[in-house]
């Protein structure tokens, strides 16, 4: 997957994806942000205890964010 740098791109992407009926969803990763980053390290000194799971995705797969292909 290429990158979108302008918005011109971003606009006719839309466009393509509504003119298509097919859904456009964005990503921002943030697994390198200091606050993602911090948080790995305190789990990894067990301060934090284990993660077993999260709610987050937990509660996203419920809504119907998340679907089986």
């Amino acid at each position: 997957m290429s990158k979108i740098k302008s918005v011109e791109k971003a606009d006719a992407l839309i466009k393509t994806c509504q003119t298509q009926g097919v859904k456009l969803a964005v990503i921002f990763q943030r697994r390198y942000s200091d606050g993602v980053i911090a948080l790995k390290r305190l789990l990894e000194q067990g301060k934090l205890g284990r993660l077993i799971f999260s709610l987050f995705l937990k509660d996203l797969a419920k809504s119907g964010g998340f679907k089986k292909r």
